[in-house]
């Protein structure tokens, strides 16, 4: 099995509203500021460590995981039996 770390960070993005919304308040799509989660994976620790050093000098917080890449089976049965 394939061993890789992660890193993940929040990314925080602003959308504008639509004119409708300035012109007709209530009505439209209004502005709103949107937070997503961000993960980026590394296969060695020189680049995973270069990339935590880069996002700690922007002062950007960040979580790092070791995982482990699962195989997955998928078993499918199926059954007959007489109506009773």
């Amino acid at each position: 099995m394939k061993t890789t770390h992660i890193i993940l960070y929040d990314v925080t993005f602003h959308i504008p509203g639509d004119q409708r919304s300035k012109d007709a308040p209530g009505h439209g799509y209004s502005a709103r500021t949107e937070t997503c989660t961000k993960l980026e994976e590394f296969d060695n620790i020189e680049d995973l460590s270069n990339r935590m050093i880069a996002m700690r000098e922007n002062k950007t917080k960040f979580r790092v995981f070791k995982a482990e890449e699962l195989a997955v089976d998928f078993i499918t049965t199926t059954s007959l039996k007489a109506k009773e």
